[in-house]
């Protein structure tokens, strides 16, 4: 399990989720997770996700949601890293997460490359395919 890709993906649906209606019905599984059955853990992390949240609703500035994505993946990747249990707890939520999210709430990463003079640009973010070289 690639714990960066895990951190990066984890924390876009998260985000995502906050920003739909998908988030009520999910907040509650996110802070048992987190919490790791630790009352006061639950509470400190209830306090730092509803944070989260209304600054993702309220902020005008569309980089204020980024700005929480980068923060929630910076702490992900470091308790995925350290705690395997939480990681594959965490893989089976995101994963639910995307399964309720409307496609078109859904994170979508879309990428172009351009070569001349004869180079090769190659992009994947997971699987390569390898064809002929498109004619203009």
């Amino acid at each position: 399990m690639d714990f960066g890709e895990l951190a990066q993906t984890g924390a876009t649906a998260l985000v995502t989720a906050m920003a739909t209606g998908a988030w009520e019905q999910l907040k509650d599984r996110v802070v048992r997770l987190f919490g790791r059955d630790d009352s006061d853990e639950e509470q400190a992390v209830a306090l730092e996700l509803e944070h989260a949240l209304t600054t993702i609703r309220s902020a005008a500035d569309p980089q204020a949601k980024l700005d929480v994505q980068a923060e929630l993946r910076g702490q992900l990747r470091q308790r995925l890293r350290t705690d395997p249990a939480f990681a594959a707890d965490f893989q089976v939520l995101v994963d639910e997460i995307n399964r309720r999210l409307p496609q078109t709430d859904r994170p979508t990463v879309r990428q172009k490359g351009t070569a001349d003079r004869g180079g090769t640009v190659i992009q994947a973010g997971r699987d390569v395919v390898q064809g002929p070289r498109p004619k203009r």
